[in-house]
């Protein structure tokens, strides 16, 4: 099967066009089509339809066990994009929802914590996964931080950017190459 999309791409959509060549960009992907077709496990992602409402209850228990009654999260954007606020547990889970219902299939790997101060821990990871509207297959290295206070979880940044989320903690830059 033939298609007009590209069948992999490794970074998410932007406002800031990224410059491709003909052999590596999207003319690379219909010369040379994906022979497969891979379709997501139905239960792959809480999206509406197949979401686990008993598995949003007990991250929403385990949240509220450690949560500070103010917890702010947010969601960053790439290259200074579009930042989402949300408030409490609420937020925290209606956060994730909203991010994690614009995939079909989402798999997030946990590659590196590191605890930055005693209050403030950095998490980085490696995702994959395919677009619901579009089944475009992304992969990208998103990183996280954990801010508590009083030994509650006060603050929960999760940064599509990760030289600005290092930043943001307080880290150093990776060396090039790393």
């Amino acid at each position: 099967m033939m298609s007009d999309q590209p069948s992999k791409m490794r970074s998410i959509p932007t406002n800031v066009p990224i410059t491709q060549t003909a052999d590596t960009g999207h003319s690379a992907a219909m010369i040379v089509p994906s022979a497969t077709v891979t379709m997501p496990q139905a239960t792959a992602q809480p999206r509406p339809g197949n979401r686990s409402e008993s598995a949003v209850a007990r991250i929403t228990q385990a949240l509220e066990r450690i949560a500070a009654p103010d917890l702010v999260t947010l969601m960053i954007g790439a290259d200074r994009g579009l930042t989402g606020t949300f408030h409490g547990v609420s937020g925290f889970t209606e956060a994730w929802l909203d991010y994690t219902e614009t995939f079909q299939r989402l798999h997030s790997e946990i590659t590196e914590l590191i605890e930055v101060r005693p209050d403030t821990v950095y998490s980085e990871t490696h995702q994959t996964g395919t677009t619901a509207t579009a089944g475009i297959e992304l992969e990208y290295e998103p990183a996280a931080i954990f801010r508590f206070s009083g030994g509650r979880l006060q603050q929960a940044e999760f940064h599509l950017d990760r030289a600005a989320a290092r930043k943001a903690a307080g880290l150093p830059p990776r060396e090039t190459g790393d």
